[in-house]
């Protein structure tokens, strides 16, 4: 309005330099841009004001005010300046930016048109209002001032309405994707372009070393890189806490002790910087920080309406990088889970195979923890232990929490490197963990694998839990590295696993029965019922093989039911007399169903003929399993202690025992009569259990001179080979009907 009016009113000197002083001095004192951008946009109003004049004075050719011609040279004057200007800054920006933005041309020159038509027309009313009758000018400031407002108001919803546009976008595009770094490098683009900064980076700290994850994105570049910061973590953590983005200019002195300005200044290192937009990213474990940046001499200057939608995209970011760090952290003790180990891993097995290596750590027998104290305890206590395990291992290894309370350190320095970290973690069982006046004394058992014998991730993992699974199996508490016959032992394991359940209900499973023998009389008094399994690949499976398999896969219980049922049709084809046996592992105490069916089975068949067989260990591994013998042999179950007098149970345990008999374990009696040691214990056992009223049944016995000294020291009932191999079913029915004594 100001150039129409201009053109149609004033000398043409006059012109140019009025609009260069009043434009330039609102840049300066208003708009406060700096000696670069203020001098290329004066210039600009130069020469467009220039171009205006030169064309308005070639078509209007001295036509006063009042000529449609002196009208027409007017529009196509101000259209003409105001192409020149969107096309002059439009390629500034695309310099700037590295690419040309079509698109915004296009909506710039479209909507440049239609405010150029409108104002040259405004302007144009005017001036001839001015020319005619100059007093009357007065009443047409209401209609543009109003014009001017409303113009402002356009402007400012335009940029409210393309402000959303970016947050909805950003988030998106983050909540597409939380657990990798494409969608923040797609929201880093996109800022980048809506604020028209140079550069932007976002820091992802870790929380569990020094290092943190850099994202940069610069023109249509990008990177991403690990790398210990330059700013103190305490540093960001005090301008985390102010929670608000901050806008540093780091070429201004004024800026010398702020504290942004002095964080962007080392993030920024030697690098050309002019102004910086910083934000914290907090809520994600360590907070982090996100940064726009112009370079130095740009003409770019950020406004405080892009600072506050800076700071807002900088929450949607921090709440995507919390959402990312929960997906990728174990909850209860913040080490990294098993995705975001698998990841790491996959990343240093691409770089260096042969140098990677991962132990997976189990604690042994946590259980008992949770168990006697609780879960509250056991999870603070595991705590505790991940806390250590982490500042053990330190920058030298990733530290994992799988599950539960096992944990894996992924290091990538070779061989020594493990060794190092197996060493680390030894030390961090050396002492107990204290938590409520209580210690707990952590023992665990580790597997170790190579990048060697693995060419992806998932392997490496099953290698390490397989020589987890052998250290298990070995006696616990012990380290050991992976070798590829482990496999078959899995394999073997698993397969026998697979296949229990299905031979169970196939009947494939057979029972025997060991015959015991009076050896008063000799006669069959009873028998032990034991499982026998033939494989159809694998061939006989020795029976602590599948029992042992079988408490590991939780199908204990339905093994003792399939044995307890082929017992009971023993006993409805035996003399009332005969009494049998069946094993019974601890765990099955804890089963309610299987002691429910116990109970009734007693209460069904006659008092004393059927007895169940714990090992003498199991009797102090939870006191509830003593509670619940003493209920069984109250409903009139038989109670066995097997293997007596070799595990841990001192006197008082035995006193407090529910037991019908205890059986001397074959190790005993084989040295019998020739060891003097041997004997002496057989008689102490036999001496105890005739204090305690409890009936004796030596195991093992295949000599006649080991029978003579059973009777001379007062045994009741003896088996083994001298008297009966384990022998069918229907041979045990025949046997104790003809009461006989099978030769072996």
């Amino acid at each position: 309005m100001p150039l129409t009016a201009g053109l149609l009113l004033s000398h043409p000197a006059l012109l140019l330099t009025s609009y260069l002083a009043g434009g330039g001095g609102v840049l300066l004192a208003h708009r406060k841009q700096p000696p670069l951008k203020l001098a290329f946009n004066v210039s600009v109003f130069a020469f467009t004001t220039a171009i205006a004049v030169i064309s308005y004075g070639a078509i209007a050719g001295g036509a006063s005010v009042l000529d449609a011609r002196a009208w027409l040279a007017v529009g196509a004057a101000t259209s003409l300046a105001g192409l020149l200007s969107a096309l002059l800054v439009f390629a500034v920006m695309s310099m700037a930016s590295g690419r040309a933005h079509l698109a915004d041309l296009r909506a710039t020159l479209v909507f440049g048109s239609i405010t150029t038509l409108g104002a040259t027309s405004v302007g144009l009313a005017g001036a001839i209002l001015g020319y005619v009758a100059p007093a009357a000018i007065v009443f047409a400031t209401a209609p543009l001032i109003g014009l001017y407002f409303a113009n402002r108001a356009y402007v400012a919803e335009r940029e409210r309405r393309e402000n959303l546009q970016l947050l909805y976008e950003a988030s998106r595009v983050l909540s597409e994707n939380v657990e990798t770094d494409g969608a923040l490098f797609a929201t880093l683009h996109r800022l980048r372009e809506a604020l028209g900064g140079d550069i932007v980076e976002a820091y992802l700290p870790d929380s569990h070393s020094r290092t943190t994850l850099v994202l940069r994105v610069d023109g249509r570049r990008e990177s991403r890189e690990s790398r210990e910061l330059a700013v103190a973590r305490d540093d960001i953590r005090a301008f985390a806490d102010g929670a608000r983005a901050r806008l540093a200019s780091l070429n201004s002195s004024e800026d010398g002790h702020d504290a942004a300005a002095a964080i962007a200044r080392a993030l920024i290192g030697g690098r050309p910087v002019q102004e910086v937009i910083l934000a914290p990213l907090a809520g994600a474990g360590e907070p982090g920080l996100v940064l726009v940046a112009t370079a130095a001499g740009s003409m770019r200057r950020f406004s405080s309406a892009e600072l506050a939608t800076f700071e807002t995209i900088s929450r949607t970011i921090a709440a995507h990088a919390r959402l990312a760090h929960q997906a990728s952290h174990d909850t209860l003790t913040d080490l990294a889970n098993r995705r975001l180990l698998t990841r790491r891993m996959e990343a240093v097995l691409a770089d260096d195979a042969g140098a990677v290596f991962v132990l997976i750590v189990d604690l042994d027998d946590f259980k008992v923890i949770n168990d006697t104290f609780g879960h509250a305890v056991g999870d603070t206590v595991l705590v505790q232990f991940a806390a250590r395990l982490s500042r053990a291992m330190g920058e030298d290894g990733i530290v994992a929490r799988l599950g539960g309370d096992e944990f894996a350190v992924l290091v990538s320095n070779g061989e020594p490197g493990w060794r190092s970290a197996a060493a680390r973690i030894e030390d961090c069982l050396r002492d107990p963990i204290t938590f409520r006046e209580q210690t707990f004394a952590l023992r665990a058992s580790i597997g170790v694998a190579g990048g060697r014998e693995a060419n992806e991730a998932f392997e490496l993992m099953r290698n390490a839990d397989t020589a987890l699974y052998e250290a298990k199996r070995l006696g616990k508490s012990q380290c050991l590295q992976f070798s590829p016959p482990m496999h078959d032992r899995v394999a073997r394991r698993y397969r026998i696993a697979d296949d229990l359940l299905a031979a169970i209900h196939d009947e494939q499973i057979v029972v025997v029965v060991q015959p015991s023998v009076d050896l008063a009389t000799g006669a069959i008094v009873g028998g032990e019922a034991l499982s026998r399994w033939t494989h159809p690949v694998l061939g006989p499976i020795a029976p602590d093989e599948f029992a042992r398999i079988s408490e590991a896969h939780g199908l204990s219980p339905e093994l003792a039911r399939y044995v307890i049922a082929r017992a009971v049709d023993v006993l409805e084809q035996c003399p009332v007399d005969i009494s049998l046996s069946v094993n019974i592992n601890p765990v099955d105490l804890s089963d309610a169903r299987l002691v429910a069916e116990l109970e009734a089975l007693a209460a069904a068949i006659a008092p004393r003929v059927l007895g169940i067989e714990v090992t003498e260990s199991a009797l102090i591994a939870d006191q509830s399993q003593i509670e619940t013998l003493a209920r069984l042999r109250e409903c009139g179950l038989d109670v066995l202690i097997d293997d007596f007098g070799t595990g841990y149970s001192s006197l008082s345990y035995l006193k407090n025992v529910p037991a019908d008999y205890l059986k001397v374990p074959k190790q005993f009696v084989e040295q019998t009569p020739g060891d003097r040691q041997s004997v002496a214990i057989t008689r102490a056992v036999i001496a105890i259990a005739r204090a305690l009223g409890l009936g004796v049944i030596a195991e093992g016995v295949e000599t006649q001179p080991q029978a003579d000294l059973l009777v001379e020291l007062g045994c009741d009932r003896a088996q083994g080979y001298l008297f009966s191999r384990p022998v069918p079913i229907e041979q045990f029915v025949a046997m104790v009907q003809e009461r006989g004594v099978a030769a072996a």
